[in-house]
C-alpha cells in the first residue's frame, strides 16, 4: 500500500542539507528518496542493502557504497540520527522536525508508536556516530592550494642526486694497452753506448784551418 510523504521545497536553502551537498552533492540529490524509506514516524532500516531493495532497485548509479556514504553524511551534519538496536542498525529523523512537515499523520497516531517496526531511539538504544570517510572531497580552496604547490615545484630545476667526484688518474700513471711486465733478470735494461772519441795524430790535435778568402783590392 502506497504511503504519502510530505516534502517542503525550504529544503533547497536548508543550511545542514547544503552542508552535505558542499561535502558531496549526490548526497544532498538523494535526501528526498531516504524520507521514503522512513516510516509515519519517521524511522528506518539503516542496512544499506534494505535501503537499496526498497528504493534503488533499478539504479545502478546508486551502489550500497554511496548509500552508506549518504547516511554517514546525513548523521554528521545532524539530519537523522543513527542507532543500534539487537546489533541493528537503524536510522530516524527528529519527531518535532518530522511532525512538522508530515502533517496529515493524526496527532493520536504520533503519540502512539505501537504500530512501527522499528525501535525507538530511546533507552537501551547505542547511538552510532558516523563513519569517517575513506576518502574525502577536498573544498576548491583546498584543490587551489595543491594546484600551486604543484607548479611552483614545477618551476623548480630538477635536483640532481648526490655523486661522488674523483679526479681523473694522471696519464703519465695510466699503464699503456700494449705495456707489459718485464723482468729485470731475463731482460736486463742495456745500458748506454758511450759516444766515439775523436781520431788520434797530428790531424787530430791540429786546429782547424779556416779556408782562405780572396783579399780585397787595394784602391790606386
Amino acid at each position: 500500500m502506497s504511503r504519502k510523504v510530505y516534502i517542503s521545497d525550504s529544503m533547497a536553502a536548508d543550511e545542514q542539507l547544503m552542508e552535505v551537498g558542499d561535502a558531496e552533492p549526490v548526497a544532498a540529490l538523494l535526501w528526498p528518496w531516504f524520507l521514503l524509506a522512513l516510516d509515519d514516524w519517521g524511522r528506518g532500516d539503516a542496512s544499506p542493502r534494505v535501503i537499496k531493495a526498497r528504493m534503488f532497485p533499478e539504479n545502478p548509479l546508486v551502489t550500497k557504497e554511496v548509500i552508506g556514504t549518504c547516511l554517514d553524511l546525513y548523521a554528521a551534519h545532524g539530519l537523522v540520527t543513527t542507532y543500534e538496536v539487537g546489533r541493528k542498525r537503524y536510522f530516524c529523523v527528529d519527531p518535532d522536525s518530522w511532525f512538522a512537515y508530515q502533517t496529515h499523520i493524526h496527532k493520536d497516531k504520533r503519540s502512539n508508536d505501537k504500530g512501527s517496526r522499528y525501535p525507538a531511539p530511546g533507552r537501551g538504544v547505542t547511538r552510532t556516530e558516523p563513519k569517517p570517510r575513506a576518502t574525502p572531497r577536498d573544498s576548491a580552496e583546498t584543490r587551489e592550494d595543491a594546484r600551486d604547490h604543484a607548479e611552483s615545484r614545477a618551476s623548480l630545476p630538477p635536483s640532481l642526486p648526490p655523486t661522488t667526484h674523483r679526479p681523473p688518474p694522471s696519464p703519465s700513471l695510466q699503464p699503456s694497452e700494449n705495456a707489459r711486465e718485464v723482468d729485470p733478470v731475463e731482460n736486463p735494461v742495456p745500458s748506454p753506448t758511450p759516444p766515439p772519441e775523436p781520431p788520434k795524430g797530428r790531424q787530430g790535435n791540429r786546429s782547424p784551418r779556416w779556408p782562405a778568402t780572396a783579399a780585397s783590392p787595394v784602391p790606386p
